[in-house]
């Protein structure tokens, strides 16, 4: 099998981002909020830089296959994850919706995210999973694995918690890791899952460079 890196995300990945974005998240919900259209590819083209410029506590990790010698560095990268180490002073999670998208829709969807976290982890500084997806032709390799396991270590080197709000598929992955359900909100078939520093499933390895 092929050995897939992970390694930090620059601008010029962000194409990369938005492409693997719109390949994962192909739900009816998922297309309401964010239909795929040019003015969106851009929006999340923008909110993806600007985190990445401006937000300290965001990092950005891909998973990148080096074998697909005949793509070009777009299509190597598969996999990618956001990590907020700092969720509580990082201002807007989004800039303002896009025209194309519902944002009425999103306002309930990610205001309700947020309110369950705080209530869950009632002040506790935490890490928070905020995006995590990789490419369908490329998933059940292990790459979302990867990336998770890279928060967890963290984590434990720091004592810190971490926060994910988990779709019905992904919650055997992160139990698997030491995550566990907390609430479930059976309308939106989300599974909101924290996993304490330094548990039963406390992880090891190398870590890419944090910046």
């Amino acid at each position: 099998m092929a050995t897939l890196q992970v390694q930090p995300v620059t601008e010029a990945d962000l194409p990369a981002l938005t492409r693997i974005f719109y390949a994962g998240f192909t739900t009816a919900i998922d297309r309401q909020m964010f239909p795929d259209t040019p003015g969106l590819r851009a929006w999340w083209a923008d909110a993806n830089r600007h985190d990445l410029l401006h937000k300290p506590g965001v990092r950005f990790l891909a998973v990148v296959d080096p074998t697909l010698a005949h793509s070009d560095d777009d299509d190597k990268l598969i996999s990618y994850v956001k990590w907020d180490l700092d969720p509580e002073n990082r201002g807007r999670r989004f800039p303002e919706w896009h025209p194309d998208t519902d944002g009425e829709l999103c306002d309930q969807f990610f205001g309700g995210c947020d309110a369950v976290r705080r209530e869950v982890m009632r002040g506790r500084g935490h890490y928070y999973l905020d995006m995590l997806v990789t490419h369908p032709e490329h998933q059940r390799r292990g790459a979302a694995t990867m990336l998770v396991r890279w928060g967890c270590e963290l984590a434990d080197r720091t004592g810190t918690p971490v926060y994910i709000d988990a779709t019905r598929a992904g919650v055997p992955v992160y139990e698997r890791l030491g995550f566990a359900v907390v609430r479930q909100d059976a309308e939106a078939e989300l599974f909101h899952m924290v996993r304490e520093a330094g548990g039963k499933e406390s992880v090891t390895g190398n870590s890419p460079p944090l910046h």
